[in-house]
């Protein structure tokens, strides 16, 4: 998935925020239980846990490396545009 400008933006102030870093404890928390569960899982629960621990590891990263990508889109020498 590609996130838009605009949404990197969003989670780059989350990140700043008091709210955003609640949000990411509590992220980090339901890891946690997640991890916990996928010690004790078995079958077909195990799938299902891997893929919300996956999920979530994906939104955490997501808002803690927004600041960095637009630092980073912000240095990135612009393309020219395309002559017809």
């Amino acid at each position: 998935m590609h996130l838009t400008r605009d949404q990197v933006q969003v989670l780059a102030r989350l990140n700043r925020l008091p709210e955003g870093q609640a949000l990411l404890a509590i992220l980090a928390m339901l890891q946690g239980e997640l991890d916990a569960a996928l010690r004790k899982a078995r079958g077909e629960d195990v799938f299902r846990a891997q893929g919300a621990a996956a999920q979530i590891d994906i939104l955490v990263g997501w808002i803690q490396e927004a600041q960095g990508k637009l630092e980073r889109q912000a240095a990135a020498p612009q393309r020219p545009a395309a002559l017809a």
